[in-house]
């Protein structure tokens, strides 16, 4: 098992607290144990390349981010992988400031998303919905566009 340390958890909101153990998550999985344990229809294992920091990076934005009770449609990978590459112009976040300034494949943003707990919805290719609460990304967006600029 992939265990490093577990934290208490995190909070999105005052009633919202994210537990570790409960919700799976997987503390210190890199990314190719993520890639061998979990079955990603579509999946470029050739693109995961050099894609080692972007895991990280979707793992750092994904901490703390709410589990909703099901897949929304508008919570989806390939939006999700944009807000992490560079959250700025979005949620009142400054179109000026830089944030992540890396490529992250859509692949290893599901594969980090797996990673932390979350569950995905697949119709036969690489795109994904997740049981992300999208009142949580926007909050993790900005908190994450400014601890990259502090």
């Amino acid at each position: 098992m992939f265990l490093a340390h577990l934290h208490s958890g995190t909070k999105c909101s005052e009633d919202a607290l994210v537990h570790p153990i409960e919700t799976g998550y997987i503390v210190g999985m890199t990314l190719s144990q993520a890639a061998q344990h979990y079955h990603v229809t579509g999946l470029d294992q050739s693109l995961l390349n050099e894609q080692k920091e972007a895991f990280q990076t979707c793992l750092t934005f994904l901490e703390g981010v709410e589990k909703s009770n099901g897949r929304h449609t508008g919570s989806n990978s390939y939006g999700l992988k944009h807000i992490v590459e560079n959250p700025s112009g979005r949620f009142g976040i400054p179109a000026s400031q830089d944030c992540y300034n890396g490529y992250i494949y859509e692949g290893t943003l599901i594969l980090a998303a797996l990673a932390s707990g979350f569950t995905i919805s697949q119709r036969g290719h690489l795109h994904a919905d997740l049981n992300i609460s999208e009142r949580c990304v926007r909050r993790r967006a900005k908190e994450f566009a400014n601890s990259v600029i502090a």
